[in-house]
C-alpha cells in the first residue's frame, strides 16, 4: 500500500518515508511530487534543498523500488539517483554543505546511508552496496579518530544549534561496531535495544540509524567483522568542505576546520570551528568550543603527549 506524504515538506517527512520502508511499506513515487522533483533536480538536474533531505529521499526512493513491482523506467532513475548521491559526496565532501554537522542533522544522513545499505544487502545490488559502504566506513573511521574512550565523537561542524556539538547517533553506531557500551546522557549505560525504541530518546532524530544497522548485522555476522575494519584501519573520507586538523594527546583532543575563503552561505550557519576536549569519566568529558571563526583555536596542552596527528583536506 502507498502511503503518500500529505504534510508541509520537512525534515519529518522524509524520515516518515524511510520509517515506512524500515517496516516494509511502499512510499509514494517522488516523481509525482512537485517538491520532491525539486529536491532531486528531476527537472532541470540540480538538486535542491539540504544534503540530508536529498539523501533520505534517495534511500526511500531505491526502497521504494526494490519493494513492489514499478515500471523499469523509474527503477533505473532510482538506482541512478543513489549512484549521483554517492558521486556528490565525493566530489563536494562528506556531507557536502553540512560539512560534519552533529545532530539532528548528522543522524539523517547516517540514517539515509545506512538505509541504503540495508536496501542494497537485502535486495542484492552489489554496486549500490559497496558504494554505501565504502561511505558508511569513511565515516566510521572519521567518527573513531575524533571520539573519546567511551565511543562519544567530539567534531566541529556545521549547522551547529546547541553551544557544543551533539553527536549522539555517530556515538551509537560507534559503539555498536565496536562493541563499546550504549549510553545515555549523564552517563547513564543502557542497552542498545533500549535506544532503538522509537519515541524513548529523542527518536527519531538519533538513534533511527541504529536500527538498521541492528538488523543488518543481527543477519551478517560478517558484517561486523568488516564494518569494525573499516572503523578502525580504512581509509577516511577523501575529502570535506572545509579542511579539518586533529590532534589526540594522551587524555584528550583538539580538532579545527579552517575557515572558508568567502563568507559563509545559508547553510553554513552555525559553524564550530574548533574543539578542545579532556577526556574525564565516561558521559563526561570537559569541552571547549570556537564559534564562527570568532577566536583562534588554542594550542595542546603544554607536555601533552601526541598520540596521533591526522588532516582531511577540503574539496578543491
Amino acid at each position: 500500500m502507498t502511503e503518500p506524504i500529505t504534510s508541509a515538506p520537512a525534515h519529518i517527512d522524509f524520515q516518515a518515508r524511510l520509517t515506512a520502508c524500515f517496516e516494509g511499506r511502499v512510499v509514494s513515487d517522488p516523481r509525482q511530487e512537485p517538491y520532491f522533483r525539486q529536491v532531486l533536480g528531476l527537472d532541470d538536474g540540480t538538486w535542491a534543498e539540504t544534503a540530508n533531505y536529498q539523501a533520505m529521499l534517495a534511500a526511500s526512493w531505491l526502497w521504494r523500488v526494490l519493494l513492489t513491482e514499478v515500471e523499469p523506467g523509474e527503477r533505473r532513475l532510482a538506482f541512478a539517483q543513489v549512484v549521483k548521491l554517492y558521486e556528490l559526496e565525493r566530489e563536494q565532501g562528506m556531507y557536502r554543505g553540512e560539512c560534519l554537522c552533529p545532530d539532528p542533522h548528522a543522524g539523517m544522513h547516517l540514517e539515509a546511508h545506512t538505509a541504503i545499505l540495508c536496501a542494497a544487502l537485502e535486495h542484492p545490488r552489489p554496486k549500490l552496496m559497496n558504494l554505501a559502504l565504502d561511505w558508511l566506513g569513511r565515516a566510521l573511521r572519521l567518527y573513531v579518530a575524533l571520539a573519546a574512550p567511551d565511543g562519544e565523537p567530539w567534531a566541529p561542524g556545521l549547522r551547529t544549534k546547541t553551544p557544543l556539538p551533539r553527536n549522539q547517533a555517530a556515538a551509537a553506531l560507534v559503539r555498536e561496531v565496536l562493541g563499546l557500551p550504549h549510553r545515555r546522557e549523564k552517563g547513564q549505560i543502557v542497552a542498545a535495544e533500549k535506544l532503538e525504541i522509537p519515541g524513548t530518546s529523542r527518536s527519531p532524530y538519533y538513534f533511527a540509524s541504529l536500527r538498521w544497522l541492528r538488523r543488518l548485522l543481527a543477519e551478517r555476522p560478517m558484517l561486523r567483522r568488516e564494518l569494525r575494519h573499516r572503523a578502525t584501519t580504512a581509509p577516511f573520507p577523501e575529502k570535506l568542505l572545509l579542511p579539518l586538523r586533529l590532534t589526540r594527546f594522551e587524555g584528550g583532543l583538539l580538532a579545527t576546520l579552517e575557515q572558508p575563503p568567502r563568507p559563509p552561505r545559508t547553510g553554513w550557519l552555525d559553524p564550530v570551528d574548533w574543539l578542545l576536549v579532556h577526556w574525564s569519566s565516561p558521559g563526561k568529558h570537559e569541552a571547549q568550543a570556537g564559534r564562527a571563526w570568532a577566536t583562534p583555536p588554542p594550542s595542546v596542552p603544554k607536555g601533552a603527549r601526541i598520540l596521533e596527528r591526522l588532516a582531511v583536506p577540503a574539496k578543491q
